[in-house]
């Protein structure tokens, strides 16, 4: 049993499986979720940081890559897309 986990575990088409359904069902898991945790998510920065750093981590096994991703994100998010920014390079 052990080593039937640990093969589907290591599989590719596993993770990638699991990855789609968490990006493709992971809206409807907001429903369920208390008013205030919204309201958490949105004042905190950091929590949202943890959120997108674990599904990088989920998605590469990586930390170190991971670290790397989630702040080439944020730093495109906060500054190259975002239209107050004077380094936007979208014109809307």
């Amino acid at each position: 049993m052990d080593s039937f986990l640990l093969n589907i575990g290591n599989s590719k088409l596993f993770n990638g499986c699991i990855m789609l359904l968490m990006n493709v069902g992971g809206k409807y898991l907001v429903l369920d979720m208390p008013s205030n945790m919204e309201k958490l998510f949105s004042t905190y920065f950091v929590l949202r940081c943890l959120v997108l750093f674990s599904i990088f981590f989920m998605a590469t096994r990586d930390i170190k890559i991971s670290i790397l991703l989630s702040l080439l994100f944020f730093i495109l998010i906060k500054y190259f897309i975002n239209e107050k920014s004077t380094f936007c390079l979208i014109n809307a």
